[in-house]
């Protein structure tokens, strides 16, 4: 790393600690000229008037976060001649932690993974001579102690220090995207863990039926559980397999694709082949943050060449603006000017007044730009010089030079904005994403699921057996004979229905003499006796019945009492049962 390149990394490394002060109110504006642009602080200005006079405060701790992968962003400053100036570029991988406060009350709190972007500025010094930051003229820095004298520019020495000329946020999505994939993954997993713990519980209630219940309905039930867990886990394990293959597959598309802030520069560059898109991305941000920010049109009217007025009052909720994406869709010139066609993604958060939200907002641009601003390549701008006297011009105040009243011209500076046309965007290019891979999980998870079903009579079929089973066994208990059906001197005293099983429970004077009277009337009507039942208080009669070709029959325990009968009604050797 040169030289330039370490003070310029020692300049980034300080910029987050000054940001964070100056935004806390630990240092005023002044001592933030003396770190960063005049641009720049224009914007950080705006920003935090705008939260204070919400009555807010915002913090945005950012710490550095190691990544694997192509996408590693080490913060480190790469550095590029452009004109007068030296232009450092620092992009890392970080957290931020946006938190909004209200009367010391946190209102909002979101942490997300994102990529910092820090663009900072040095004067070509070259051992005892510089660059005038201003017209570019090499002189030796003793002779600019009180300027430049070949345009009169007045600056300081420490005009020629490195400064901070812009800092955004950028979306992480490639980190985002690892993190839903992650928690698929996860979730089978932890589902694949569950199944088996199912079917292990479920397998010892059908060896040991005491472990869980000893019923007829409890060993059904853990035969059921059974065969449901053994088919899950093999479809839970197709779409972890899945998921790898989507990884694999959508992680190369989506780093082709749509995983680039900027899309489009070619079509630029084959006009303007010398075209910077990220100086134009980052000299676009600060003109956005400055509309979204802006309490009149007057402030920001140096960059448009029409009223801003409606579009500045629509913004006046607006307390944070972040550039996300940059889409680049035609280009045209004439003899002067070229004109480029781009549609810009932000991000922002708006306050009503009670609760923070975030929306995301699609802009149309129609920009111009002066071709012989172009052909100086001395497009980062470190102060607005007044055309006249050369003092500093305040943008904020119109564009006007306080001394001399003169009026700077943004187009010798930069490109102007000639068309503004927005719209706002409830789902933005992460959420897409985020929908489509949980749409994807889904659709293989339930694919899998359902072809597992069908497998070797899967759980669809059992289920589907079970309950029409379940109807025709209760048809047949209905067709059962009560004692009161065949008028029997009883009375229905209680009547359970459980599973598989009826009881009738009767008073009567004799229930001896009822029961025997039960039985003859029974067998005249086809009932079979079981004569190894037959006991002092009970006997057992069956029904013969047939379903699907297999017979069995509905077991009747007939017990009794002085003044009771009780008619159980079970089934045996039907549908497979014993």
């Amino acid at each position: 790393m040169t030289q330039t390149e370490q003070e310029m990394q020692r300049a980034v490394n300080r910029f987050y600690v000054i940001q964070k002060e100056y935004y806390n109110g630990e240092i005023d504006d002044k001592e933030l000229t003396n770190s960063v642009t005049q641009p720049f602080w224009q914007s950080m200005r705006l920003s935090k008037r705008r939260i204070a006079s919400k009555g807010l405060r915002m913090e945005v701790p950012v710490w550095e976060i190691h990544v694997k992968g192509p996408e590693i962003h080490t913060g480190r400053v790469q550095a590029k001649q452009d004109g007068a100036d030296i232009i450092g570029t620092s992009t890392r991988n970080v957290m931020t932690h946006r938190t909004f406060y209200r009367n010391d009350k946190r209102i909002y709190s979101k942490k997300e993974q994102e990529i910092a972007s820090v663009h900072v500025l040095k004067a070509n010094v070259q051992e005892e001579e510089a660059a005038c930051p201003n017209c570019g003229h090499v002189g030796k820095i003793a002779d600019y102690i009180d300027g430049c004298d070949y345009c009169g520019s007045v600056f300081t020495v420490n005009d020629f220090e490195a400064k901070i000329s812009g800092f955004f946020l950028e979306e992480n999505i490639s980190q985002k995207v690892k993190k839903i994939l992650k928690g698929a993954a996860i979730f089978c997993g932890i589902l694949v863990g569950l199944l088996i713990v199912l079917t292990v519980i479920s397998l010892f209630g059908i060896v040991n039926p005491s472990l869980v219940g000893d019923s007829e309905k409890d060993v059904t039930a853990n035969a059921i559980t059974l065969i449901f867990s053994t088919n899950m886990i093999p479809a839970m394990w197709r779409t972890m397999t899945g998921l790898v293959m989507i990884y694999s597959i959508a992680g190369v598309l989506l780093l082709c694709l749509m995983l680039r802030q900027i899309v489009g520069e070619e079509i630029v560059k084959g006009v303007i082949p010398a075209f910077s898109a990220r100086d134009f991305f980052q000299n676009l941000e600060y003109k956005l943050r400055n509309i979204h920010f802006a309490d009149a049109s007057g402030e920001v009217a140096s960059f448009a060449s029409f009223d801003l007025q409606e579009i500045v009052k629509g913004y006046a909720n607006v307390v944070d603006c972040n550039l996300r994406k940059l889409r680049f869709m035609d280009i045209r010139q004439d003899a002067d000017k070229y004109y480029v066609t781009a549609l810009a993604e932000l991000k922002l958060s708006l306050y009503n007044g009670r609760r923070i939200r975030n929306k995301h907002e699609c802009v149309k641009l129609l920009v111009s730009g002066k071709k012989e601003v172009f052909l100086k390549n001395t497009l980062a701008i470190r102060e607005y010089k007044c055309p006249n006297c050369h003092s500093s011009v305040g943008l904020l105040e119109g564009g006007n030079c306080a001394y001399c009243d003169s009026k700077l011209d943004y187009e010798n500076y930069s490109w102007v904005i000639d068309k503004y046309e927005k719209k706002m965007k409830q789902i933005h290019t992460y959420q897409w994403i985020k929908l489509g891979f949980v749409g994807i999980f889904l659709l293989m998870l339930l694919c899998n699921v359902y072809s597992s079903s069908r497998e070797e009579g899967g759980i669809i079929e059992l289920y589907e057996e079970v309950s029409n089973a379940e109807q025709v066994l209760n048809d047949f208990f209905e067709e059962v004979e009560t004692p009161d059906e065949l008028g029997l001197a009883v009375t229905l005293k209680e009547q359970k229905n459980e599973y598989r099983q009826r009881s009738y429970q009767y008073i009567t004077d004799n229930g001896a003499e009822v029961s025997a009277q039960y039985q003859a009337k029974l067998e005249n009507i086809g009932y079979v006796l079981d004569e190894d039942s037959i006991t002092e208080s009970s006997y057992d009669i069956y029904m013969p019945v047939e379903y699907q070709d297999e017979k069995g029959y509905i077991k009747l325990t007939v017990s009794f009492e002085a003044q009771g009968l009780v008619v159980e009604l079970t089934v045996t050797e039907f549908i497979g049962e014993t």
